[in-house]
């Protein structure tokens, strides 16, 4: 597995740092005796007999486990993040996208039916392992391992789980915690507004990542970024994944998509959103983009090729592309900082938010102009 570090110099200058790990540095390992006790909510799995990776740590630390009923994945997250009820609808969705033929793994039912227990502050959930390889744990999925068949698997896969997802009806309410938890922000009135939507606090902890010295230039470049795709909406929505990238997904030798992971962002939106998420993971790998290194927006376009051989995109939704990718930008870095803000000293700079910043400027130039126009087939 490859992390992501950010590192600010002295000099002001954001540095991305990438290392292969098994687990997030700083972060504790899930215990066998607590892997054994949320094993034993799952009659399926039968007992533990081996930790076959240390689970990485963070947000919602997994393990890969060798349990009696098989190989298993089990993950561990706060249940303040992932209530039962959100759990539910997301066990749910799974279920219906599995019977109309995509490749998502079941995961584990407790006795009582429920795809999750609940032990102490955590929810457990345990999935048998799904066939395919982990492009990113065997370490092919680099800045330049994106053979085209995985790009036009992607994204036909995507919309495939468009269709298949636009028959859900329940309620699909984002999760209230996180580092996806900004997604909810794409379609708020305003950026404050979709802060405040992220839970008791969050208005409070916006306005103190506000004022932290160079904010200002980040959040007037959101405001106005969010400002240009609001004339847009409203465009085709439905149940998303909320974070489909190259990592979410196991695939066979011919670089097609063999399981779908991680439902865990899934919400309701415009479905350019799911697909501008995507054809960012391709196309830009943002810390040689900002060090001047061009883009790959050829890879991006094989996401939107293999999405619209589905399910092809109207007029309204091509145009408005280049506005959902700062969109995803914006999203994604504001949960980021507002994570980091907890842990920053007072009157630090937020080098999550110059990271925003410096992305924004870049895709309103000439060159990332350029890039969305190529992504999305020239479309000006």
């Amino acid at each position: 597995m490859f992390l992501e570090r950010t590192v600010q110099t002295a000099d002001g200058k954001v540095n991305r740092v990438m290392r292969r790990s098994a687990k997030i540095p700083g972060s504790a390992l899930l215990s066998r005796a607590q892997l054994s006790a949320a094993l034993s909510a799952f009659p399926e799995a039968g007992a533990l007999v081996r930790v076959l990776a240390g689970g990485s740590g963070g947000f919602a630390p997994a393990a890969r486990v060798r349990a009696r009923g098989g190989v298993l994945w089990v993950r561990r997250a706060p249940l303040a993040a992932r209530p039962p009820e959100r759990l539910r609808a997301q066990s749910a969705l799974g279920a219906l996208l599995a019977a109309r033929g995509l490749p998502v793994p079941r995961p584990l039912l407790t006795p009582a039916g429920d795809a999750f227990a609940v032990l102490g502050d955590g929810i457990w959930t345990a999935t048998p392992e799904a066939p395919g390889r982990d492009l990113y744990r065997d370490g092919e999925a680099g800045d330049e391992a994106v053979p085209e068949a995985v790009g036009l698997s992607l994204g036909a896969t995507l919309a495939r789980l468009h269709l298949a997802a636009a028959a859900f009806a329940a309620p699909l309410d984002p999760a209230p915690a996180g580092p996806t938890a900004g997604l909810r922000t794409v379609e708020s009135p305003t950026l404050e507004e979709g802060i405040r939507a992220l839970g008791p606090g969050a208005l409070a902890r916006g306005a103190r990542l506000a004022s932290r010295p160079g904010a200002a230039r980040a959040l007037d470049l959101a405001r106005g970024a969010r400002e240009a795709l609001r004339p847009r909406l409203p465009l085709p929505s439905g149940p998303l994944h909320g974070d489909w990238h190259r990592a979410n997904a196991l695939y066979g030798p011919g670089g097609e998509v063999t399981a779908v992971l991680d439902l865990d962002a899934c919400f309701r939106g415009p479905w350019l959103f799911d697909l501008a998420r995507l054809a960012d993971d391709l196309a830009f790998t943002w810390w040689r983009v900002l060090r001047g290194a061009p883009p790959r927006p050829d890879r991006g376009a094989l996401a939107l090729a293999g999405y619209a051989s589905v399910r092809p995109l109207s007029r309204a939704e091509e145009e408005a592309l280049p506005a959902m990718l700062a969109a995803f930008r914006i999203d994604a870095r504001i949960a980021a900082a507002l994570a980091e803000d907890e842990a920053l000293p007072e009157g630090a700079p937020s080098a999550v938010l110059d990271r925003l910043g410096a992305e924004l400027e870049w895709l309103a130039s000439g060159p990332g102009r350029d890039a969305a126009r190529a992504i999305s087939g020239g479309v000006p």
